[in-house]
C-alpha cells in the first residue's frame, strides 16, 4: 500500500484583528485537513478539522470582519481575539483529518477544545510480540510495552474489515490469550486451515515468525513487497513440483493483490520528522 503524503503550511504571525487574519487567507488551501490556532505565545490553544480549510478559517472570522458578533458563541468570540497564528495540515481525507485531530488534541490539549478532551481514543492493532505465538488485539490505549501498534483506525468497522482480511488471508491464531492458554484441542479455524493451532499443536516457531512477519508488511503498508516475496515462494515451490503449496501462495498472493489501495499512515508516537520528495527527469 503507498502513503500519501501530508502537507504542513505554517502561516506569519498574526496581529489578532481580524481584517489582518483574513488577509492571509488567500495561501490557505482548500483542500481537507486540521488546524492550529496558537496564541501570542505560540502556545496552541485550539485544534480542529476541515474538509475545506480556506472555507473554515474564514468562517472564523467573517462575522468579525462586518462588526457583527450577535450570532457567535462568546467562547468563539474570546478564541478568535487571542488567535496570533495558525498552522495547517493537509490531509487526504475528512475521515483521516478527524483521526489527526483526535491525535493533536490528546497531544496538545488546548484550552479552548471542550469536545475530545475526554480522552476518547480511535481503535488500533496490538501485536504482542513477547508471546511466543503473537496474535492480533484491538485497544483504544498505546503503551510504551515493547508490542507493535498500528492504527488508528477511524472507525470499529475499519478495525474489523482490516481483521477480516487478516483472518483470511493468514494463519495467524484468532483466539484471545486467555483461550489460548487453556484450549485443550484445535478450534474450528484449524480445521477451516485457517490456523497453525499453536495452541495445542507443536508449531515450529520460526514458521508461525514467518505468519507473523507477513502480517507486519501487511499492517505496514508494504504489500506490493509482500506479493513479490510470495510470488517468489510459490516459483520455487512449483519447480520442486510442490504444487499443493504453490497453490496455497498463489489463493495468498491473489488476496492481497484485491486488498491493493491507497492509504495514510499515521504515526502514534507524536514523533516530529521532516520529509523530503525528490523527482527526477531526463529532461532536467
Amino acid at each position: 500500500m503507498s502513503k500519501k503524503r501530508m502537507t504542513t503550511e505554517l502561516h506569519p504571525t498574526m496581529e489578532g484583528s481580524a481584517t489582518d487574519i483574513q488577509d492571509k487567507f488567500p495561501g490557505v488551501t482548500s483542500a481537507p485537513g486540521v488546524y492550529l490556532m496558537k496564541d501570542v505565545q505560540g502556545t496552541v490553544i485550539y485544534v480542529g478539522k476541515a474538509k475545506n480549510l480556506k472555507k473554515r478559517l474564514a468562517s472564523y472570522f467573517k462575522k468579525l470582519s462586518r462588526g457583527n458578533t450577535s450570532k457567535i458563541d462568546i467562547k468563539t468570540e474570546i478564541l478568535i481575539k487571542k488567535i496570533s497564528d495558525f498552522e495547517t495540515i493537509i490531509t487526504g481525507s475528512e475521515k483521516e483529518a478527524l483521526i489527526l485531530e483526535s491525535n493533536l488534541i490528546k497531544r496538545y490539549r488546548p484550552r479552548y477544545n471542550v469536545i475530545l478532551k475526554d480522552d476518547k481514543r480511535y481503535p488500533s492493532l496490538h501485536l504482542d510480540l513477547k508471546n511466543p505465538y503473537p496474535n492480533l488485539k484491538v485497544v483504544r490505549k498505546i503503551k510504551k510495552d515493547g508490542g507493535l501498534y498500528f492504527g488508528p483506525f477511524s472507525s470499529s468497522g475499519a478495525v474489523k474489515k482490516t481483521l477480516k482480511i487478516i483472518h483470511t488471508t493468514f494463519k495467524l491464531r484468532k483466539c484471545k490469550t486467555e483461550n489460548f492458554k487453556n484450549r485443550s484441542r484445535p478450534c474450528l479455524n484449524y480445521q477451516m486451515d485457517a490456523c497453525l493451532a499453536p495452541c495445542c499443536l507443536d508449531v515450529d516457531k520460526h514458521t508461525y515468525n514467518e505468519t507473523v512477519n507477513e502480517v507486519i508488511q501487511f499492517l505496514k503498508g508494504k504489500t506490493p513487497d509482500l506479493i513479490k516475496q510470495i510470488k517468489q515462494k510459490m516459483l520455487s515451490a512449483a519447480e520442486v513440483h510442490d504444487y499443493e503449496r504453490a497453490a496455497v501462495l498463489r489463493d495468498k498472493k491473489f488476496a492481497l493483490e484485491q486488498t491493493l489501495e491507497t492509504q495514510v499512515a499515521i504515526t502514534n508516537d507524536f514523533i516530529d520528522r521532516d520529509v523530503i520528495g525528490i523527482a527526477r527527469s531526463d529532461d532536467a
